[in-house]
C-alpha cells in the first residue's frame, strides 16, 4: 500500500498486527514500511531477524521464524536506535533509527511483500511497553492523543487520525481475510439473590448462573456462551450472597483460504473452484456467500452455513463462461459472517474469455533499492498466462540495456500454459549515481508489452576530516574546547566511530551518522589539569564505512608550559619545651605548580632555632613535597621566635618567610613519695595514725592537696591554660574508617573551645572538643558534627563520640544528643602524638578529666 507521505517526528511508536509465517519473497527480505530504495524503518531480512535497514541490514537481535498466527509487532524509535517489541514484550534493540517518512506499508515495490496485516498505527512519540500491551487488543479511537496514521483496512483505505489521507494498494494487494484480535471481549457482571425490600429481582436461592450473550453481530443474531471467572461468590445463590464474575465471550473468527480467483475459458465453458471456508474462533460461526455484482457467470452449491469452533465448510463455485463475449470478466464474492468487525470478506474474481493465450506481468513496475555504483542486485518479474490457450513470447530485450539486463539470455521463446507462471531475473549494475530507468520489452505474436525498471545509483560515503592533527602550546591547570568537522561527500550514508585512548583528551560524541552531502560538528576538549611541564602526544582514530578510506589517524600534541608554586605554612610552632631540652618539628615544603622547585636558600638567625643541614639546592618536583626539621633547644624561660627564609625559582613567592615561635619553659616541679602505701592497724574504738614523706626534687615550688579517693579511681585535673596530658603515637590510636572516643569530665566551665582529645597536627586526624555548652567532632580539620547545648558546669559527666562508616554519633549518659548521616569518611593518619586535654591550636580543657 502506497500512503500520501507521513512524516515521523524525533521519536515515533509503529505497530500492527501480522499474521506468521510471513511469505517467501525472491531474496528473503519482508518489508512492513519504507521510505524509499535503502530506508525502511522495519523489516525481516532473508535468515527472519527484525531490524532496521538504512542502506545495511541492523538487527534487532530477534529471529520471527518461530512465530505462527497472528502477533503484534511494535518499533520504538527514539534518540539514535530503534527497540522492537513482539506481543508488548520486549524482543531486542537495532542500533540506529530511520528518521525518513513512510511512504509504503507492507512491500516496497520490489517483491518484498509483508504478507497479511491489520491494524496499522503510527504514534508521534516513543511509546511505553506499558502503553503498547494496554491497546493490543481493543480498536483505538482515532482522535487519541498521539495518533498520527491509523489504518483498520475495515473496507477502505481511510486513515483514520488523518481522512484527508487515502492508501492505494498496488501489485494485487487486497482487504480481504482473517482480522487481527483487536477487540475486547470480555465483560464483567454483577448478579444478586433476589431481595423484595431492596426490589431486587435476583435469581432463584440454590440454582447456579451460566452466562450467555444475544447480539447482532454484522447483522446475524448471534448467541454466545461465555467461560465465567468468578472473583466473588461461586455463582450460587443464597442467603443474600452476590457473586462478582469476569466473562470470556469465545467469538467466531473466518478465514477464507482462497485470497483471489483467476480463470480463464473459452466459450462455452465452465470449472468448479472449491472455496474452503474455517472457523478459527472459539464461537458459532455464520455465514453467507453471495457476488458483489448479480452475474450469469457465476454460481455456489450453497449460499451459507453454521460452522463450530474449528469446523471448516467447502463452497463450490462454479464459473461459466457462455454467452459471455470475448476478454476481461471480474466480480467478488463476498462472505457476510458474525466475526466482529471483519464482514464481509471479499475473494476477487477474474475471467478472461479469449480462447488465446494473455501475458500479465506481475511484480511491475519494477523498483531496485539504492544501490552503490558498480555492485550488481537481482530482482524479477513474473510473466503469467492470464488466457486459456498456450501462450508463446517470442522474444525479451532492455531499450538501452546499459544498466538493466536479463540474468540470463532469453531461450529464443517461452511457451506457457495457462495459469502457468514463470520468473524472468533481472539485474541491475548502475555505473553512475543518480536515477536511471530503461523500457523492458515482451514480443508475443503481434503484440508488444512493455514494462519500466527502474532504480537509483550511489556512491558509497567518503569521509572528510577537515583537520589534519591537533598540536597546541597550553598553560597548565587549563582547559581548551574546540570543533572538528566530519563530512560525508558520497551519497550513501557514512557511519563512523571515534577510538581515543588519550587521557587528557575527549569528544563530546564518539559515533555517528552522516548522511550524503552531511557533515557533524564534534566538539573536543584538552585538559590540563593536573598535568606538568612537559611534551605530549598520542593518536586518535576515525574508523567508518567508507570502503576506500576506512581508517583515519590524526596525531594529537601538546606542550604543556608553567611556573613552580611553593606552598607552605607561613606559620609553625615549635611547641613548649623545657629549658636544658631539644624538640624536634617536621616543616612541609610542597610544590603545586607544573614546573621543578628549586630551593636555593634556607635560613633563620634566631636563637636555640636550627635547621637540620639539608642539601642545597633542594629540588621538588611538581606535585610533590618535600620536609625540613626544626630543632628547638631553650636555656632560658621565655618566648622564642624567629624568621625562616626560603629563597626558590617561584617567581612570586621568593623570598617566602615563615614566623617561628616557641617557648621555654622552666624545670616544672616533681613529686616524690618515699612510699606510696600507708598500712594502719587499729582495734574497735581506736585511732591509728601514720606519716609519709612527700619531697619536691623539681626546679620549681610544688603545691599539692590531699583528697580520700573512691572506689572509682582518679581523674586527672588541668587547669585550662597549659596543663594536657600527651600520649606518645601508638597506631592503636590512629583510626581509619571507624572510631569510638569516650570519656568521663567534669568542665569548670562552659565558655570557650576546649579540646577533651585531639591527635591533630598542621592537618588534625580528629579532635573531640567542647565548644561552650556544645559538643563537637572535627575530622580532617572540618567539623563534621555538633550537639546542640548539653554539657553543664561543675558536673561529671560521660560523653561519647563515634563513626561506624555510615553516622556521625554524640552522646552524653550514654543518651544521642546529635547524628549526621555521613558515608565514605576517611580518616587521614599523621604522626603526631594523641593529646589529651589540648589541641594543636592550644585549646585547653579546663576541669577534670578520666
Amino acid at each position: 500500500m502506497q500512503i500520501p507521505s507521513l512524516s515521523l517526528p524525533a521519536s515515533y511508536t509503529i505497530e500492527t498486527w501480522a499474521k506468521f509465517p510471513l511469505p517467501t519473497t525472491s531474496d528473503g527480505y519482508r518489508t512492513l514500511t519504507q521510505y524509499t530504495g535503502g530506508h525502511h524503518h522495519v523489516l525481516v531480512n532473508g535468515s527472519g531477524n527484525l531490524g532496521v535497514y538504512i542502506n545495511g541490514f541492523y538487527s534487532s537481535g530477534y529471529n520471527i521464524n518461530s512465530l505462527q498466527g497472528w502477533h503484534h509487532i511494535s518499533a520504538v524509535g527514539s534518540g539514535n536506535s530503534t527497540a522492537f517489541y513482539i506481543d508488548g514484550n520486549y524482543a531486542g534493540s537495532a542500533g540506529v533509527k530511520q528518521v525518513n517518512p513512510i511512504n509504503y506499508v507492507g512491500n516496497c515495490l520490489c517483491n518484498q511483500q509483508f504478507g497479511t496485516i491489520d491494524e496499522f498505527r503510527v504514534w508521534n512519540y516513543a511509546r511505553s511497553q506499558q502503553d503498547i500491551q494496554n491497546s493490543i487488543n481493543i480498536e483505538i479511537v482515532p482522535n487519541t492523543s498521539g495518533l498520527i496514521g491509523y489504518w483498520d483496512f475495515d473496507g477502505n483505505l481511510v486513515n483514520k487520525a488523518n481522512t484527508a489521507q487515502v492508501g492505494t494498494l498496488l501489485n494485487g494487494a487486497h482487504i480481504n481475510g482473517e482480522p487481527a484480535h483487536v477487540f475486547e471481549s470480555k465483560i464483567q457482571i454483577v448478579a444478586w439473590q433476589e431481595d423484595v425490600a431492596q426490589s431486587y429481582n435476583g435469581f432463584t436461592p440454590g440454582n447456579p448462573i451460566s452466562f450467555r450473550i444475544w447480539s447482532d453481530i454484522n447483522g446475524f443474531q448471534s448467541e454466545f456462551v461465555a467461560t465465567p471467572t468468578f472473583t466473588v461468590g461461586d455463582g450460587t445463590f443464597g442467603y443474600g450472597q452476590f457473586s462478582v464474575v469476569n466473562l470470556n465471550f469465545g467469538v467466531p473468527i473466518i478465514n477464507c483460504t482462497a485470497l483471489h480467483l483467476v480463470s480463464g475459458l473459452d466459450e462455452p465453458d465452465s470449472v468448479n473452484v472449491e472455496l474452503k471456508v474455517i472457523n478459527f474462533g472459539l464461537g458459532p460461526l455464520e455465514y453467507t456467500v453471495r457476488e458483489l455484482a448479480d452475474s450469469a457467470w457465476i454460481a455456489f452449491d450453497i449460499t451459507g452455513d453454521t460452522l463450530a469452533a474449528g469446523d471448516t465448510s467447502i463452497v463450490t463455485v462454479t464459473i461459466n463462461s457462455t454467452g459471455l463475449l470475448d476478454g476481461i470478466h471480474t466480480n467478488t464474492i463476498q462472505f457476510f459472517n458474525n466475526t466482529p468487525f471483519n464482514s464481509p470478506v471479499n475473494v476477487p474474481v477474474r475471467l478472461n474469455v479469449t480462447g488465446q493465450g494473455e501475458l500479465e506481468l506481475t511484480g511491475v513496475p519494477l523498483v531496485f533499492d539504492d544501490l552503490l555504483v558498480g555492485n550488481t542486485e537481482t530482482d524479477f518479474i513474473g510473466l503469467l498466462n492470464v488466457g486459456t490457450k498456450t501462450l508463446t513470447i517470442d522474444d525479451a530485450y532492455f531499450k538501452e540495456g546499459t544498466v538493466f539486463a536479463l540474468t540470463q539470455a532469453f531461450p529464443g521463446s517461452i511457451s506457457l500454459n495457462p495459469a502457468q507462471q514463470v520468473n524472468l531475473g533481472i539485474g541491475f549494475t548502475p555505473v553512475v549515481a543518480g536515477n536511471v530507468s530503461d523500457t523492458l520489452y515482451f514480443i508475443a505474436g503481434e503484440d508488444t508489452i512493455t514494462t519500466v525498471v527502474s532504480g537509483y545509483g550511489i556512491t558509497p560515503p567518503e569521509i572528510a576530516v577537515d583537520i589534519a592533527e591537533i598540536t597546541d602550546t597550553l598553560e597548565a591547570e587549563f582547559s581548551f574546547v574546540d570543533t572538528l568537522y566530519i563530512s560525508n561527500h558520497g551519497l550513501a550514508n557514512l557511519t563512523f566511530q571515534i577510538n581515543n585512548t588519550i587521557p587528557w583528551l575527549s569528544f563530546k560524541t564518539g559515533t555517528g551518522t552522516i548522511q550524503e552531502s552531511g557533515s557533524l560538528a564534534i566538539e573536543y576538549n584538552i585538559s590540563t589539569i593536573g598535568s606538568v611541564v612537559g611534551n605530549y602526544s598520542g593518536v586518535v582514530e576515525i574508523t567508518s564505512n567508507d570502503p576506500n578510506n576506512p581508517v583515519i589517524q590524526i596525531p594529537v600534541g601538546i606542550t604543556v608550559v608553567g611556573d613552580p608554586e611553593l606552598t607552605a605554612p607561613n606559620f609553625h610552632n615549635l611547641g613548649d619545651v623545657i629549658i636544658g631540652n631539644s624538640n624536634a618539628s617536621e616543616f612541609i615544603i610542597q610544590n603545586t605548580g607544573a614546573d621543578t622547585l628549586v630551593i636555593s636558600s634556607l635560613s633563620i638567625p634566631a636563637q636555640s632555632i636550627s635547621i637540620e643541614t639539608v642539601s642545597l639546592p633542594l629540588v621538588i618536583y611538581p606535585k610533590s613535597a618535600d620536609t625540613i626539621t626544626f630543632t628547638f633547644s631553650p636555656s632560658e624561660i621565655r618566648s622564642y621566635s624567629g624568621v625562616l627564609t626560603i629563597v626558590s625559582n617561584d617567581v612570586v613567592n621568593s623570598p617566602y618567610t615563615v614566623a617561628v615561635t616557641g617557648v621555654g619553659l622552666p624545670v616544672p616541679p616533681e613529686i616524690n613519695l618515699v612510699t606510696d602505701t600507708v598500712h594502719l592497724n587499729a582495734t574497735s574504738g581506736e585511732t591509728a595514725t601514720a606519716e609519709f614523706e612527700i619531697f619536691n626534687i623539681g626546679g620549681q615550688d610544688l603545691t599539692f592537696s590531699l583528697e580520700q579517693g573512691n572506689s572509682s579511681g582518679n581523674a586527672i585535673y588541668l587547669d585550662g591554660v597549659r596543663d594536657y596530658l600527651n600520649v606518645l603515637v601508638n597506631h592503636a590510636v590512629a583510626p581509619g574508617k571507624e572510631m569510638t572516643i569516650e570519656a568521663w569530665i567534669k568542665p569548670e566551665t562552659t565558655s570557650g573551645a576546649r579540646s577533651i582529645v585531639s591527635k591533630e597536627g598542621s592537618a588534625q586526624a580528629f579532635n573531640f572538643k567542647q565548644i561552650g555548652g556544645t559538643l563537637a567532632l572535627y575530622i580532617n580539620n572540618q567539623q563534621e558534627i555538633v550537639s546542640p547545648n548539653v554539657l553543664v558546669a561543675d558536673q561529671l559527666q560521660h560523653v561519647a563520640a563515634t563513626y561506624d562508616g555510615f553516622f556521625l554519633k554524640l552522646f552524653r549518659n550514654g543518651v544521642e544528643v546529635a547524628s549526621k548521616k555521613r558515608s565514605k569518611l576517611l580518616i587521614s593518619p599523621n604522626s603526631e602524638n594523641v593529646r589529651i586535654g589540648r589541641s594543636f591550636n592550644n585549646e585547653f580543657f579546663y576541669g577534670s578529666h578520666r
